[in-house]
């Protein structure tokens, strides 16, 4: 996956994604779309309304709109910015890494 202007590669350090997967993540994004999904992960183990998740994917996708992930099977996951409740698909700890990845922020190190 290659980088583009305004967008920065993060590699993928989860132990369920092979080698060489990440996302593809915005470099520039509003405050105000941030602390909407810090407060989403903030609550992540009791949040239940579907409507939040809806929503909290929905700014995720905003921020991570391309990715070359896979799912248990090694089959590529569809890209959030065409079907933003593939969140759903994630395990706990590929989601809890992209909540990570995206409140980092753009000057993060690539590790």
């Amino acid at each position: 996956m290659e980088e583009r202007k305004g967008y920065r590669f993060v590699k993928c350090t989860t132990e369920t994604q092979p080698e060489g997967t990440g996302v593809l993540r915005k470099t520039r994004v509003p405050f105000r779309v941030l602390r909407k999904i810090a407060r989403a992960y903030q609550t992540m183990e009791g949040i239940g309304d579907d409507e939040v998740w809806d929503s909290t994917y929905q700014k995720i996708a905003e921020v991570v709109p391309e990715w070359n992930l896979v799912d248990s099977e090694g089959k590529p996951l569809p890209q959030p910015k065409d079907d933003y409740m593939v969140f759903d698909e994630l395990d706990d700890e590929e989601l809890r890494w992209i909540f990570s990845e995206v409140l980092r922020g753009p000057a993060a190190p690539n590790a």
